[in-house]
């Protein structure tokens, strides 16, 4: 009998299986034309991971710039709503969009105003209709609201009246009144306040650095009795040192010469008793009497601030307000 040799033996091994020579071959090229199917969808499935993200990245700055322009422009509601269309749309335009692709409309009583605007986005690597940019709409709407509670009010009492934008008024009085007859002492009360415990000390401090606790419209607060000319000239001039270099039309929006003071509903009342605080409004410190009456002068004017807010109300709105985005 012939000797059979090792390799022939693996060899008629391999043929009693059923194997074929070149299968082993067959095998990996078959893995290699999958490799190269999943390489491309692979690489699909990325260039659309890309363009996703970048298009989310455009339409994130595009609301930006529509809360931009929304809020910019309910600044000026409800008192000049062509202002506010004009602001809105160069706010757009200043941020890189087109006048043509954006629309402004001011609604419900000139308190609301929205802003439509759409921008381009460039895909980098897929394609719509043939094209590599799209468009991308954003939308936004700003409101304006009135100002119904406040922290840091000085404690000087207005009463309610149809205050005119930059006219000075006398916000708190000396003995006589004022001799343009616009506001008026009554019962040795001179629109000075008690908004915590009464006493001098303490007043003069709330003229200096505001009232620490939150008022609200509706509260009662009490009238703090006699001229307190000294402490209030103490206070009001050290407002006024801290900001020498400030004017109506020329100062910071924190400056102390910005005075939030509760308007109120009379003060008829005889003595130390309670008044009822029906908004409240912004007056731009002017000075005071040098003569020690007590008399002290601010412009009245508008006034943009955070706090405790209510629907817009013309009832309640004496210039303090703050906008809002509300889409």
């Amino acid at each position: 009998m012939p000797k059979v040799t090792g390799v022939r033996w693996s060899q008629r091994r391999r043929q009693g299986r059923g194997q074929k020579p070149g299968l082993i071959s067959d095998q990996r090229g078959s893995v290699l034309i999958l490799f190269a199917i999943a390489m491309v969808a692979l690489t699909g499935f990325a260039a659309i991971s890309l363009d996703a993200g970048w298009m989310y990245a455009t339409h994130a700055r595009l609301s930006n710039i529509a809360d931009a322009a929304a809020l910019a422009g309910a600044d000026y509601l409800p008192d000049d709503p062509g202002m506010a269309y004009a602001v809105a749309l160069d706010c757009a335009v200043q941020n890189g969009i087109a006048a043509a692709d954006v629309q402004v409309s001011i609604t419900e009583n000139n308190t609301r105003i929205d802003v439509h605007l759409q921008g381009p986005a460039e895909l980098r690597f897929a394609s719509v209709g043939g094209s590599k940019k799209v468009t991308l709409p954003a939308d936004s709407a700003g409101a304006i609201y009135v100002v119904t509670g406040v922290v840091g009010a000085v404690p000087f009492g207005v009463e309610s009246a149809p205050f005119v934008y930059g006219r000075e008024y006398a916000i708190k009085l000396g003995p006589n009144g004022t001799s343009d007859g616009d506001a008026t002492s009554y019962s040795g009360n001179f629109h000075a306040m008690a908004l915590a415990t009464s006493g001098a000390s303490q007043y003069r401090s709330f003229v200096e650095t505001g009232y620490p606790g939150l008022l609200t419209v509706g509260q009662s607060i009490d009238t703090e009795p006699g001229n307190m000319a000294g402490p209030t000239s103490a206070g009001v001039q050290t407002r006024m040192n801290e900001t020498a270099g400030d004017t109506f039309g020329s100062h910071p929006v924190n400056s102390a010469r910005v005075m939030l003071l509760p308007i109120v509903d009379s003060f008829d009342v005889n003595g130390r008793k309670s008044v009822t605080i029906r908004g409240f409004a912004a007056f731009f410190l002017e000075g005071f009497d040098s003569s020690g009456s007590g008399t002290v002068y601010g412009r009245f004017m508008r006034y943009h601030t955070s706090g405790q807010v209510s629907a817009y109300r013309p009832d309640l709105d004496y210039g303090v307000r703050m906008a809002k985005l509300v889409r």
